[in-house]
């Protein structure tokens, strides 16, 4: 069937392709289950989406075409992150590399916080460590991101022999997912799960990380703390799971409670690539572009997704010698530092472009104001 279809294909007889399926196959039907409801958002409403888990072929079914369910409900924990928020969580999110158990019980910085808890764990011949700092309103914690290029190349070959990544339940959904992030976190989720003010907290939680640390982040988020009072804020994060995971994500964790950010042309939020598993970002995506201009989008992943125009962008093809396209790759690489987040972040824009799921964008003067109003779209 395969090598008959590609022939039809050849031959540009394309009209006959079903037909000729129609004659070698059975109908299989659209399959499609509820997501979990998500969390009350700021407009007091929950709401489920279908998730389709198989497309229909040879004339099977077709799959529904209305989405998405809606419920009345009341409204907890919809206060947006700040422009704060992000420094502390850059602030964490870079000492954690370097800070040692010396620091613990005793004031770090000039941001109010106290480190409670650092912790290193081995992990495939590496080590994998997060750190917990409290102020009187929050908790922070915060992955450290790759370590050594031993542990960056033990990534890579775990994803290439695990092309599919790994089957997990999240909330109930069969969803697929980086598996060395994801063994990694479990490895830290049993240190975690013996912190109160992380796993019991009385205060606001806020989970962040850099890099391979913001991938912990998103997968502890998901898994352990969507239903307390807590905030998602990652730097360069690499794509974690499926797109199940993503629209899964953003069912159990509301997207005005999490971050993902982007600098620039940083390359590792485009990675791994979209397949085999189609590897999606969840919401909400903000773009920290040239200086003064950030922008903030509502939607997952697609064609024109938070800073998606830049990956391949090498210039308007005045220029394109070798030597200006290793240029543009070593500009995609150099801008996944942590220091030129913190560097955007420390001189905010005063221009913040803001899409909401259906893709209508309105510009604000500051990055506060764009982030509330998520819930007016």
């Amino acid at each position: 069937m395969y090598i008959l279809k590609n022939i039809l294909v050849l031959f540009g007889l394309t009209t006959f392709v079903g037909t000729a399926e129609g004659c070698f196959c059975s109908a299989k039907n659209c399959e499609w289950t509820w997501s979990s409801w998500s969390q009350c958002n700021c407009n007091n409403q929950k709401v489920r989406d279908i998730l389709i888990t198989r497309r229909p072929s040879c004339g099977g079914s077709a799959c529904p075409t209305n989405g998405e369910e809606k419920q009345s409900c009341t409204s907890q924990h919809s206060t947006p992150a700040t422009l704060e928020d992000l420094k502390d969580a850059a602030w964490a999110s870079k000492i954690v590399f370097t800070v040692g158990d010396d620091q613990v019980n005793k004031p770090f910085g000039d941001n109010g916080y106290r480190i409670t808890h650092v912790v290193s764990k081995r992990f495939r011949g590496d080590t994998v460590k997060f750190l917990v700092a409290e102020k009187h309103d929050t908790v922070i914690v915060s992955f450290r991101g790759s370590f050594s290029d031993e542990q960056i190349f033990e990534q890579i070959r775990s994803f290439l022999f695990n092309i599919k990544g790994k089957e997990v339940i999240i909330a109930g959904m069969k969803t697929r997912v980086f598996k060395y992030p994801w063994d990694a976190m479990n490895i830290l989720k049993v240190e975690l799960s013996k912190i109160p003010s992380v796993v019991l907290p009385t205060k606001r939680v806020l989970i962040t990380g850099h890099s391979f640390g913001g991938a912990l982040a998103s997968l502890f988020a998901a898994d352990t703390m969507a239903e307390k009072n807590s905030w998602l804020i990652t730097f360069g994060q690499p794509r974690v799971g499926d797109e199940i995971y993503a629209r899964t994500h953003d069912q159990i964790f509301p997207p005005i409670r999490k971050l993902r950010v982007i600098n620039e042309m940083d390359i590792l939020p485009h990675l791994p690539p979209r397949i085999p598993i189609k590897y999606t970002h969840h919401s909400r995506g903000l773009w920290l572009k040239e200086q003064g201009k950030w922008m903030v989008c509502r939607r997952l992943e697609s064609s024109n997704y938070c800073g998606d125009e830049r990956m391949f962008d090498t210039g308007d093809g005045s220029e394109s010698s070798a030597e200006y396209l290793l240029g543009r790759v070593i500009n995609k690489v150099n801008d996944h530092a942590l220091s030129k987040y913190i560097a955007k972040l420390n001189n905010p824009a005063n221009n913040v472009k803001y899409c909401s799921e259906s893709g209508k964008c309105q510009v604000f003067t500051d990055l506060d104001n764009a982030l509330k109003s998520v819930c007016k779209s």
